[in-house]
This record gives C-alpha cells, sequence and structure tokens, in this order.
C-alpha cells in the first residue's frame, strides 16, 4: 500500500523546526539546513514554492539566533545570524 503526505503537512512540520528546534552547538543549524533542503526539494517539485522570510528574535526560543535583524537606520545593512531561521509561505 502507497503512502503519501500533504505537502501543506511537511512545510507545517519543517516551519515548526525551523522556529522551534534548539542549538546544541552547530546541530542545530545543521539540522534546520538538512529539513530546508527537503523542504525546498518538494515544495519545487510540485510547483508550491512561494518562497520564505527570516524568522526575527521574537519568533525563535530565548536565547536562540534570529534569522534576520533588521537595519533600522535604513541603508539595508540588515544581519543574518541564523539564515537556518525561516518560515515558508
Amino acid at each position: 500500500m502507497k503512502k503519501t503526505i500533504k505537502i501543506d503537512d511537511l512545510k507545517d512540520f519543517v516551519n515548526n523546526q525551523l522556529a522551534t528546534n534548539i542549538d546544541r552547538g552547530s546541530v542545530g543549524s545543521q539540522y534546520r539546513m538538512g529539513l530546508i533542503t527537503v523542504l525546498e526539494h518538494f515544495l519545487l517539485q510540485t510547483n508550491n514554492y512561494k518562497g520564505y522570510s527570516y524568522l526575527r528574535q521574537h519568533q525563535v526560543p530565548p536565547q536562540q539566533l534570529a534569522g534576520i535583524i533588521f537595519d533600522e537606520t535604513g541603508d539595508q545593512k540588515h544581519i543574518y545570524p541564523d539564515e537556518s531561521r525561516r518560515y515558508y509561505s
């Protein structure tokens, strides 16, 4: 019997992991990047890719790095402390 999953269920699972997974050295970031690779592959294969945004500090666990810190000066020199902290639309 063939089993299938819904792309939205996969996306929801990965988005949750990208937001809540806690770093333990570089393991957390590497784990999240692996999830990103798998998710992007299947989103692209099924024509469901709609882009992503980086998570801000209030969207990740305490004492974890955010995906983006916006430059408040208007120079667009944002900082990306952890590019694995993303949210897929």
